[in-house]
């Protein structure tokens, strides 16, 4: 079960998954229950080409909430700017 609370409307969420595949899957999930209006949902891995995963640096549109999902390798290879909210192993932190 995959809960995403989006309460704070600034700032981008990240998203540790174990793996490539279940990356995958939250992606294919979170793309069919969220408007690409309102969320852009950016997987962050070493199969995605370089191009793609410098998107995850880039500040989404006014209005639309970044959602990044990678594994937690991310967390010692890059610094992303303007996160504000932490899932992993399903529980949230919510940075201030």
């Amino acid at each position: 079960m995959l809960v995403i609370i989006v309460d704070i409307q600034e700032g981008a969420i990240l998203v540790f998954l174990p793996g490539w595949g279940d990356i995958s899957e939250v992606n294919k999930i979170l793309k069919r229950l969220v408007s690409p209006e309102s969320v852009k949902i950016i997987p962050l891995h070493s199969l995605i080409s370089t191009k793609e995963q410098r998107t995850v640096f880039k500040r989404p549109p006014s209005g639309v909430r970044k959602i990044v999902l990678s594994t937690n390798i991310a967390e010692t290879r890059c610094v992303m700017l303007n996160v504000n909210q932490l899932m992993t192993h399903g529980t949230l932190t919510v940075v201030v």
